[in-house]
């Protein structure tokens, strides 16, 4: 299974995090609020006090956080997920809050600049279906990319569905159109996440 650092630990991110715990993945955690993340450490999560230590030598990262804000200072800050050295080789930065566009197209070039291959991956659903695994995930990425993270993270058991809209920074991916499922191509051949 995977390694994998979970950054963002609210009511959904959570959840998120305990699905990975549950089916198999080793997780490292970061929240800002260090107690969230406290019954994850009872299930095996390991616990760092920024999210670049939460980032060393992991496979991906995931982060769930409230806005722009919350996401750029975690992902640029002095120990942001980016001040990380040592992804492994071609790692996913999966980034699952709901962004701006303009912020989604910079995030998404700094990670490519890290030789990470990045994920916009914004959920539908509730913190109930976020600790079931029945979330969607709304996927722009390059094709290229989103094969490789569906055979990384595919596991047997029931769990989150992916729907690709487009690839990160192309028209389609920052219409409001595309962020609902009627109107996306779904997935069929894997789920992410799981």
């Amino acid at each position: 299974m995977a390694r994998i650092a979970f950054v963002g630990l609210g009511n959904m991110g959570v959840g998120m995090a305990t699905r990975l715990i549950q089916t198999g993945h080793q997780l490292s955690v970061y929240n800002r609020t260090a107690s969230r993340a406290q019954a994850l450490v009872r299930q095996g999560a390991q616990l760092f006090d920024s999210p670049k230590g939460a980032c060393q030598g992991v496979d991906a990262v995931i982060s769930m956080l409230a806005d722009d804000s919350a996401s750029r200072a975690v992902w640029l800050g002095r120990d942001g997920i980016l001040a990380a050295g040592n992804f492994a080789k071609n790692g996913f930065a999966i980034e699952c809050s709901t962004l701006s566009h303009a912020w989604v197209v910079e995030l998404s070039s700094l990670c490519r600049a890290r030789g990470l291959r990045y994920l916009d991956a914004p959920v539908t659903g509730l913190p109930d279906g976020a600790a079931a695994g029945s979330l969607t995930l709304l996927v722009g990425a390059d094709t290229d990319d989103l094969w490789p993270a569906t055979e990384s993270f595919v596991h047997s058991r029931r769990a989150h569905d992916v729907q690709f809209s487009a690839p990160t920074g192309s028209p389609a991916s920052k219409s409001p159109s595309c962020r609902t499922p009627r109107r996306l191509r779904h997935a069929h051949f894997a789920q992410l996440v799981r």
